[in-house]
């Protein structure tokens, strides 16, 4: 892997131009300066040579689509940590091709309680996001940023066993993720396959939700979409960016 790595707490951003961890709070689109200030308002600033003001316009929020790994990206096999094990669930690459081609920023989110409960390390799951990003881009579908929670309040061994704001259906990896990459979260998606998936998408207000599968065996509550297949999704970014 090229550049650095600086893992905090229990996430990490992942981006494509360079390959480099950060997640620093703030690093990237974080910053807000004295004051309370939104993505995309205008900030005035005293002019050192005179009472005059000018003004900075902060980049415009972005759009992301914010996925599960596990049950979304490759199929469940339980508790992942070799590239053998990995399959990709249908339509995958195809759907990241088409958001990317779309403006959205591609991030996952994913609770990695296999961390907590010793089964694998947290440098055996760097590794094998290292592996699985460089088959997304040898398809030509780059993933911009990954975040995991490594946590879990009863079943994790040592520092893991905690409760973590980042741990779904808590938001802070969603968002964290927004922060970093200036993304709108009321103009995120989120792709899931787990009750907790479509609670964290609810909670900080995404756009959409959709729920893949039936890895569920009860009725999830709250707003989303079930869906069978990511074409399902491929087809709704596809309509929607037309204003359909």
């Amino acid at each position: 892997m090229t550049g650095q790595s600086l893992w905090l707490h229990s996430a990490e951003i992942i981006f494509r131009k360079p390959f480099i961890c950060l997640g620093l709070p703030g690093s990237i689109a974080g910053w807000r300066g004295a004051g309370k200030i939104r993505e995309g308002e205008a900030r005035p600033i005293q002019a050192s040579t005179g009472p005059m003001q000018e003004t900075i316009k902060l980049p415009r929020p972005r759009r992301g689509l914010f996925l599960d790994r596990d049950g979304v990206i490759n199929e469940e096999v339980g508790y992942l940590v070799h590239p053998q094990d990995v399959r990709f669930v249908p339509g995958i690459f195809s759907l990241c091709r088409t958001a990317h081609r779309l403006g959205y920023q591609i991030l996952v989110i994913t609770n990695q309680s296999g961390i907590a409960r010793g089964y694998y390390s947290e440098a055996d799951f760097q590794r094998l996001m290292e592996w699985m990003q460089a088959e997304f881009v040898r398809e030509g579908a780059s993933l911009d940023a990954v975040y995991h929670c490594p946590f879990h309040p009863e079943h994790g061994v040592g520092e893991y066993r905690r409760e973590h704001e980042d741990r779904k259906p808590g938001t802070g990896m969603l968002r964290r993720g927004a922060r970093d990459l200036n993304l709108s979260l009321e103009q995120s998606v989120l792709v899931g396959d787990r009750c907790s998936d479509v609670a964290a998408a609810n909670t900080a207000g995404l756009r959409q939700a959709f729920l893949l599968g039936t890895t569920e065996t009860i009725s999830c509550k709250g707003s989303f979409q079930p869906i069978s297949s990511l074409e399902d999704v491929e087809r709704w970014l596809l309509q929607h960016d037309a204003g359909i």
